[in-house]
């Protein structure tokens, strides 16, 4: 029967088999002639063959039989987004949106065509309205709208929307992560914890947390670490100098792998191989994952994620472990009262924030050994490697004010893994301060060497407000530039500073954003070899220093935490 090979036809379609599906779908045009979905299909069999004007003729075949269908002409739209044609794709499924404005099914797959189409303000003003309209695809809708800002680097945007969006404590970390990088007054990242907090006890609501380990005053101690994010770890270099040179006779190391990546990563099975015990909790649920933690409980349990997106916060905080700490890129304030974030000393605001210390900037780094040369450009060249990504509009426009008084300056800036829609939007920002796109250049720098290369194009580097900077700054330093930074303001806003005093360059600390723009101007005259000297004399690349260092602290804190009470 004609109905049955439809059905047919279909499944075949959407199991792949292009071929089968045309071919059973060519007769049913006549013997089905008051069905459109014979045609239909075949205009998304030609869209995806590229044929685009056949898709054109096919899918008007079917809305003269059935005018009312405007999810079919959004269906070819779709077609030709898959098959890399987003003008096409943009202009049938605007055509479906009029015909139905409230077949919101269509608006993520109309917002990716038109940002693909150098038409993003448009694509996010379409998801920005029908966001919070409740609706099926409501979530696909948000989720959109998310990525497309994450895209273009507009961080300030992105943070909000994972805020007014949240569906759970991983977007409330995530926009607190993000925040951590631009929000001057940290006012926006209290909140963001806040709800996290929030969120997490009512998820352990009824939990009766387990008993912590009794803590030993000594060794050996059982040390683990949790962590999601194997790539960001092998750049820190901090896990592996820790599972290579930590000595044997105080420490049982176990890896605690949360990472979906971690089966294709070199590095994660270099980890496994040099850590005493591994375990990989990745895909089992909290109870399950508790269990195999639990079994033989750390004395300490260090979070590498220290709130990232993924992090399994219940997890860490239902372990049995004496000790837990909290160990990111810089400190944040802790979900829980009993879990302090571990820091280096310089970086450290005990003021503010209070924390475990490690010696010096409790950080190791294994920067490659370039040349220190001077750059090449005539042009006077200032960068700002850190990942715009994590640049907000505060940012932006201080180095936008840099420009304005430096006329003669350009600007490297570093796209990381982000493209052309990225740098769009950054220009922009540029662009409506008076400050030519000429003067903006872009690399693609995402390894420590990539990084070190980039700075060899530059004089000067530039440190974001707020940021800790990550690799960028280290390798700054390490390749002869300094770089001008503000002052910390805020606890999480230490390392840059504390960077520039461990290399002997406390000059090009700023006060104000106005000393800011006047230091930018006062280039260097050549590269300087002492500030890497600097690093070396502080420990940044002798891993072994950085183990010692670190087994001092913690027994020092293993002795601390084991010592009964005062009475009172």
């Amino acid at each position: 029967m004609p109905e049955y090979q439809l059905q047919e036809a279909v499944s075949a379609f959407h199991g792949g088999e292009i071929e089968a599906a045309a071919n059973a779908l060519a007769p049913l045009l006549e013997q089905l002639p008051e069905n459109p979905l014979p045609p239909a299909y075949l205009s998304f069999i030609c869209a995806a063959q590229g044929l685009s004007q056949e898709a054109g003729e096919f899918i008007e075949r079917a809305m003269e039989i059935a005018p009312e269908r405007a999810d079919l002409k959004a269906a070819l739209g779709e077609s030709f987004l898959k098959a890399g044609q987003p003008e096409l794709a943009a202009e049938y499924l605007q055509e479906a949106v009029q015909l139905q404005p409230d077949m919101l099914s269509a608006y993520p797959a109309l917002a990716r065509s038109l940002y693909l189409t150098q038409q993003s303000d448009m694509a996010l003003a379409l998801l920005r309205a029908a966001a919070d309209i409740a609706s099926p695809a409501q979530a696909d809708i948000q989720t959109t709208l998310l990525e497309i800002l994450a895209e273009q680097g507009d961080i300030a945007e992105f943070s909000q929307a994972c805020l007014r969006y949240s569906k759970g404590i991983a977007d409330e970390l995530l926009a607190a992560r993000c925040l951590a990088h631009f929000d001057a007054s940290g006012e926006l990242v209290v909140q963001a914890l806040g709800a996290a907090q929030a969120r997490l006890a009512s998820q352990l609501d009824g939990v009766e947390l387990p008993p912590r380990k009794p803590v030993q005053a000594t060794p050996p101690w059982k040390l683990a670490f949790l962590t999601s994010d194997l790539a960001q770890e092998e750049q820190r270099g901090r896990l592996k100098a820790l599972l290579e040179h930590l000595p044997f006779e105080q420490f049982v190391t176990t890896l605690i792998i949360d990472d979906p990546k971690a089966q294709e990563q070199h590095f994660a099975q270099t980890c496994s191989l040099v850590a005493d015990h591994t375990l990989d909790i990745h895909g089992l649920d909290d109870g399950p994952a508790l269990e195999r933690i639990n079994a033989d409980p750390p004395d300490i349990l260090i979070d590498l994620d220290s709130y990232g997106p993924t992090d399994r916060l219940a997890v860490f905080l239902q372990t049995q472990a004496g000790v837990k700490l909290l160990w990111g890129e810089a400190p944040m304030p802790p979900l829980a009262p009993d879990c302090l974030p571990l820091v280096g000393e310089l970086l450290a605001d005990q003021a503010t924030l209070p924390a475990i210390t490690l010696p010096g900037l409790g950080e190791f780094c294994q920067l490659p050994d370039l040349p220190i040369v001077a750059a090449s450009s005539p042009a006077p060249t200032l960068g700002c490697l850190t990942p715009v990504i994590r640049i907000g509009p505060e940012g932006w426009r201080l180095f936008a004010e840099v420009l304005a008084a430096y006329p003669e300056s350009r600007l490297l800036l570093n796209l990381k893994d982000l493209g052309e829609p990225a740098q769009a939007y950054i220009t922009r920002q540029f662009t409506a301060a008076g400050i030519a796109a000429t003067r903006l250049c872009f690399v693609h720098a995402q390894s420590l060497e990539a990084l070190c290369r980039s700075w060899q194009e530059v004089d000067l580097g530039l440190a974001p407000p707020v940021d800790a900077g990550d690799a960028a700054l280290s390798s700054c330093l390490w390749m002869g530039r300094p770089f001008v930074a503000l002052a910390p303001s805020l606890p999480w806003s230490h390392r840059p500073a504390a960077l520039l005093r461990s290399a002997g360059a406390s000059a090009w600390i700023a006060d104000t954003p106005a000393r800011y723009v006047e230091l930018a101007r006062q280039l260097p005259k050549a590269p300087d070899p002492s500030l890497r000297e600097h690093l070396r004399a502080a420990g940044l690349d002798d891993p072994a220093a950085f183990a010692r260092g670190f087994a001092t602290r913690m027994a020092l804190l293993m002795a601390a935490t084991s010592a009964p009470s005062p009475s009172l």
